[in-house]
């Protein structure tokens, strides 16, 4: 190989060699000057999760997967605490990440989440008289009273105060917007023993709700109301104070004694036109006539026979009866003394 040519590709190596340097250091200052991606740490769920799972223990339920900023998904949660004590309103499979949206608000947790301990969540049917006119809400107190009504005998008691009212239909939450709700269910949170007095006292009568101060906690010493008591009052000009000694007080206790009920004034009934009566007239049944007398004439000719039928009284053909298949009708001669035997 001629020298020149080994000059040649000495030097064709040489710029080669240093052009690799120089790109390798210009692209490590590149990379240098650039700040490391952010990273972005979201929980993923560690199996699959049913809906109505409560989180008590995150840390046993989901696990820190890292994303980088601006690829993590969106409203992704990324802390425990932010799904500490919260429900799932849906179902997550394994590796699946949660968001807010899939976590029931604390303030929105279905209605066992709002009971007290040791309550029952009880509803009823109620109208809008017994819902103050729409203005028992959730989160509402009231009383509770039963009305039964035995032929017309009727009693009215209050068997339950300050009631905590979870909700009206299905409206859990009162809306700071909305001031009335007219539904036809309420929930109480009752205790056990007051379930089973509410849920009897509903088939025995009609139950009212009757609406508390929001401050008032007083429990009031009450009889059952009675006919008998709205009568007085009204003799009292609604004071409800007695004005004789005879009028005694009554049980308050349901299915107590029978009380008299208010007497019933019943109106006159309206006078009615009487008409002439209808006389019938005896009308005596027409007398039957009796049957024609019929007289028989047979008449031989050689071996024909011939047989002639007379009626008494028959003027023409006309009168005259059918005879048998084969003889001849005729009517009977006028005046004859032969056929008037």
């Amino acid at each position: 190989m001629k020298p020149k040519t080994m000059i040649l590709m000495v030097v064709a190596v040489g710029c080669g060699l240093v052009a690799s340097y120089m790109t390798s250091r210009l692209l490590s200052e590149r990379n240098a000057a650039q700040p490391e991606e952010e990273k972005v740490t979201v929980l993923v769920a560690k199996n699959s999760l049913s809906m109505g799972t409560r989180v008590k223990e995150p840390e046993k339920l989901f696990v820190e997967k890292q994303f980088v900023a601006g690829q993590e998904p969106k409203k992704a949660i990324r802390s425990f605490d932010q799904v500490k004590d919260r429900l799932l309103n849906k179902s997550l499979a394994a590796e699946q990440f949660v968001t807010s949206d899939d976590l029931l608000d604390k303030n929105m947790s279905n209605l066992d989440a709002q009971l007290p301990p040791g309550m029952r969540a009880v509803a009823i049917k109620v109208g809008p008289d017994s819902l103050a006119g729409g203005y028992v809400l959730p989160q509402s107190h009231v009383d509770v009273l039963s009305t039964m009504r035995r032929g017309d005998e009727s009693t009215t008691q209050t068997i339950l105060q300050n009631v905590l009212v979870l909700a009206v239909d299905q409206q859990d939450i009162r809306d700071q917007e909305r001031k009335t709700i007219l539904g036809g269910t309420a929930t109480l949170a009752l205790n056990p023993e007051d379930a089973q007095k509410v849920k009897l006292a509903q088939t025995l009568g009609e139950l009212g709700l009757v609406l508390r101060g929001l401050n008032d906690d007083t429990v009031a010493s009450l009889k059952a109301t009675t006919p008998r008591d709205v009568a007085r009052q009204s003799r009292n000009g609604g004071s409800g104070n007695p004005t004789n000694g005879d009028d005694s007080d009554t049980s308050g206790v349901i299915g107590g004694p029978a009380v008299p009920a208010v007497p019933v004034i019943t109106p006159p009934p309206p006078k009615v036109e009487e008409k002439p009566p209808v006389v019938v007239k005896d009308e005596k049944p027409e007398p039957v006539k009796p049957a024609p007398k019929t007289f028989t004439q047979v008449i031989w000719n050689g071996p024909d026979v011939k047989r002639v039928v007379y009626i008494e009284g028959a003027e023409d053909e006309a009168q005259a009866l059918a005879g048998p298949e084969g003889d001849e009708t005729k009517p009977a001669p006028k005046k004859s003394s032969a056929y008037k035997k």
